[in-house]
């Protein structure tokens, strides 16, 4: 199938062009920046974003979308399962 859009330069608010399943790491960034985080199940979710060390914790529900950049995705504090779309 043609990829209409492959031409197009992506944005920060563009569509995900792949994904990968998050595992939580205390001592790991995440291998891409994702431009969003799905939720799968609902949780808890503890990140650092790409431009602040301070981690933050947030209860979540199963099919929010996270469209902050975050660079890690913590173990600790972390119960939700995570996507994400970069």
């Amino acid at each position: 199938m043609a990829d209409k859009f492959k031409g197009f330069k992506p944005s920060l608010t563009s569509p995900g062009r792949n994904s990968y399943e998050i595992a939580p790491s205390d001592t790991t960034d995440l291998p891409h920046i994702p431009r969003r985080i799905y939720v799968n199940t609902t949780g808890t979710l503890t990140f650092t974003s790409v431009d602040d060390d301070a981690s933050v914790t947030l209860n979540v529900f199963a099919g929010a979308q996270i469209t902050q950049q975050i660079k890690r995705v913590f173990a600790t504090g972390t119960t939700a399962e995570l996507v994400a779309f970069y």
